[in-house]
């Protein structure tokens, strides 16, 4: 009986597991995107300025600035989020709960059942 139980439980963290990378390429395929469109917008931006009136050079700076730095943080984000995917796998956040966290659950999933039954 506790093969069949430890089993279920591998079974569960292997599909959040599975879930998890998941959600990475999906946030690697939106930032691929948000990126490309990102320059080709920067670029349309600057042809815009360029074309509607003198700019001064620190404007064309704080634009250029402010349109690489949102890939730049957000790649940071994405390897960090990379690494907890594939490096550490799989955290068992219960187990880093507080203790008086976790009563509280388990107080309020008693209350709720006996109010269902």
């Amino acid at each position: 009986m506790r093969t069949k139980v430890t089993y279920t439980q591998q079974m569960l963290e292997a599909r959040e597991h599975i879930a998890q990378i998941k959600d990475f390429y999906k946030h690697l395929r939106i930032f691929s995107i948000a990126t490309i469109l990102i320059f080709i917008i920067k670029a349309d931006i600057f042809e815009w300025f360029l074309n509607s009136a003198a700019i001064a050079p620190s404007l064309k700076d704080w634009i250029t600035w402010n349109i690489i730095s949102v890939p730049i943080i957000w790649a940071v984000v994405l390897l960090i989020h990379g690494w907890v995917v594939f490096r550490i796998k799989f955290i068992n956040w219960k187990r880093l709960k507080p203790k008086a966290l976790k009563d509280w659950e388990q107080n309020k999933i008693a209350y709720l059942l006996q109010d269902e039954l």
